[in-house]
């Protein structure tokens, strides 16, 4: 592998089995490709800051995935080893942003990428075909949009880096009201309280 290194890997295993799964080396090898495709197209379609570009995996990678102590955190009755095969929708993806990673790691999870750019929606796209994943979807409209006459259950709404909370929660609401949470990232480091919001927290 030529973007994880041996820290990286080992505080992917030590947090999967904490997460309640298990990153195989098939799994952490598609992480690295994503990685590369991420640096390779990063400066043409703006994907991410170049001042990130040196720290892809723990400003970026690490940060999506740790959506899953979240649910853990904040959704006592969720049990990762009974339900895998989730519906997610990652709420103006970009670059891919948690929706990829978690598709990568939920083998058995649907993931929705919804992204208003056309061009970065022929990244998606691109990158889901060159990893063969075949449980995550591009959808290029706005949130807006998309929720008009979209009738999915989901059961988790994933806004990373776009808008505000009251603007998600506002926009997510007709998916809140069929049973899906709002998981609002606010901040990249500190304590899960800090970090995410989850809403509604209790039914």
């Amino acid at each position: 592998m030529t973007n994880l290194t041996g820290k990286n890997i080992a505080l992917l295993h030590q947090r999967s089995r904490e997460w309640g799964l298990a990153l195989t080396e098939a799994q952490l090898g598609l992480i690295d490709e994503y990685i590369s495709s991420l640096k390779h197209y990063s400066k043409s379609l703006n994907l991410i800051s170049r001042a990130d570009i040196d720290h892809v995996f723990e400003l970026h990678i690490f940060d999506s995935l740790e959506v899953l102590a979240a649910i853990n955190h904040f959704v006592s009755e969720w049990d990762w080893n009974k339900k895998q095969d989730i519906k997610l929708l990652d709420v103006g993806s970009g670059a891919g942003l948690p929706g990829i990673p978690l598709a990568i790691a939920l083998a058995k999870a649907c993931v929705d990428l919804i992204e208003k750019s056309s061009k970065k929606c022929l990244f998606l796209q691109s990158v889901i075909t060159k990893l063969e994943l075949k449980n995550a979807k591009v959808i290029n409209l706005s949130l807006e949009e998309y929720a008009r006459n979209q009738v999915i259950d989901y059961d988790f709404i994933l806004c990373r880096a776009v808008k505000s909370f009251q603007e998600c929660a506002k926009l997510s609401a007709g998916f809140i009201d069929r049973g899906a949470k709002l998981i609002y990232f606010s901040r990249r480091s500190g304590r899960l309280s800090e970090r995410f919001r989850v809403y509604p927290q209790k039914r």
